[in-house]
């Protein structure tokens, strides 16, 4: 399971689910979805560009203090079908992410 970077609830930060070790050479991603499932309240999460194997995805707001499990379901030009899991952490509003 990936870990992304912890956010405050005001951030919105790209993160991404890297599939290159599970694709073949010259394979590419070519749909994928991405989902919470662990769903409290708030958290938004949406693709947001594919380049090669590798998927860019937003994560904006949450609750403070909360958890969240995001699942991507992707499959490759070559019709593989990958999974990935994240998790990411929302800390109180204002924590300083950089983001």
């Amino acid at each position: 399971m990936l870990t992304f970077q912890t956010q405050s609830p005001d951030d919105r930060l790209t993160n991404t689910f890297d599939f290159t070790t599970e694709l073949a050479a010259g394979d590419a991603i070519e749909l994928a979805s991405v989902n919470l499932i662990v769903m409290p309240d708030g958290l938004q999460v949406s693709p947001v560009s594919v380049a090669g194997a590798v998927l860019t995805v937003w994560t904006q707001g949450g609750s403070a203090s909360t958890t969240y499990g995001i699942l991507c379901l992707a499959q490759s030009a070559q019709g593989r079908a990958v999974v990935g899991v994240a998790q990411i952490f929302v800390g109180p509003v204002g924590l300083d992410t950089g983001g």
